[in-house]
């Protein structure tokens, strides 16, 4: 909220998502004062605890070519449900623990200074420019580069919460012969996940967080996404995303299966699996 009681509201977004997002008025809550300056990696994707692809795209990358201009003495905002793996990519833009600040949900903060910039891209488009930024810093400090296509992977959601493959049994059986080996990324430290991908052929598994790791293979991925008929209206997250990365897209659709109270896990036809597979040229 500005000095005169405006909203600074995110430029790079579109009407709809301004207009049915309302901004809760905080004016009734203490504020606390903060003495010094501040950056906000805070954004509508990345509160509570921000999903892979969400803290990759929509946090760390408004970083790009503002960082180098901060006061050295700078406090970074973040969200107050961190883990291990964000505090690593911090890591790797050279930022500290000792720079952070957790911004709870109904905290409301008067800053001294706040330093702000907006996602380079909106959240589900990307630009090469900017991937090709964050997939160098994730290389440098991993010592990692580029490698040879020879590894296909089947990104496993077992551990998820929803969208898991109910016939996952019989669709990592059908894949065996095809080289496949199951990747659990969550499972993986950020290292291990940048030198696994940038060796990466072809990767296939239902949509999620886990496809953000493409960011760390070669041109010439060919990415599969396994998809519901309700997350067909954003495909364009990956699609968009390995296509800026030089890569192929494909995509199909799964069936969902109903939970009481949960998002549907799905099923996946294998009779639409293998005609894929038979039209890139490996069945």
């Amino acid at each position: 909220i500005l000095p005169d009681g405006a909203y600074a509201a995110e430029s790079v977004y579109w009407r709809p998502f301004l207009e049915e997002n309302v901004f809760p008025p905080r004016l009734h809550f203490r504020r606390e004062y903060k003495e010094g300056s501040y950056f906000s990696l805070v954004t509508p994707w990345t509160a509570g605890s921000p999903a892979y692809y969400h803290w990759m795209h929509d946090g760390l990358m408004r970083l790009y070519g503002v960082q180098h201009l901060l006061p050295a003495d700078v406090h970074y905002i973040v969200p107050a449900r961190m883990q291990p793996w964000h505090f690593a990519t911090l890591r790797v833009l050279g930022i500290r623990p000792d720079q952070l600040v957790s911004m709870g949900p109904w905290d409301t903060w008067e800053l001294e200074r706040l330093y702000f910039m907006n996602c380079a891209m909106p959240s589900g488009l990307s630009d090469s420019e900017t991937d090709g930024w964050l997939r160098n810093q994730v290389f440098a400090y991993c010592d990692v580069r580029e490698g040879e296509r020879k590894r296909r992977m089947y990104i496993d959601r077992s551990a998820s919460r929803h969208r898991r493959v109910v016939n996952q049994t019989e669709i990592l059986a059908y894949l065996k012969p095809y080289g496949f080996e199951v990747i659990a990324p969550e499972t993986l430290a950020l290292t291990e996940q940048a030198k696994l991908f940038s060796e990466a052929e072809i990767v296939i598994g239902p949509h999620g967080s886990g496809f953000t790791n493409i960011y760390f293979a070669p041109r010439g991925l060919i990415l599969v996404d396994m998809l519901t008929l309700d997350r067909l209206v954003i495909p364009q997250t990956f699609y968009s995303l390995s296509q800026s990365l030089g890569q192929t897209y494909w995509y199909f659709l799964t069936e969902p299966v109903s939970r009481e109270n949960h998002v549907p896990d799905i099923y996946v036809p294998l009779d639409k699996l293998r005609a894929t597979l038979e039209q890139i040229g490996i069945a």
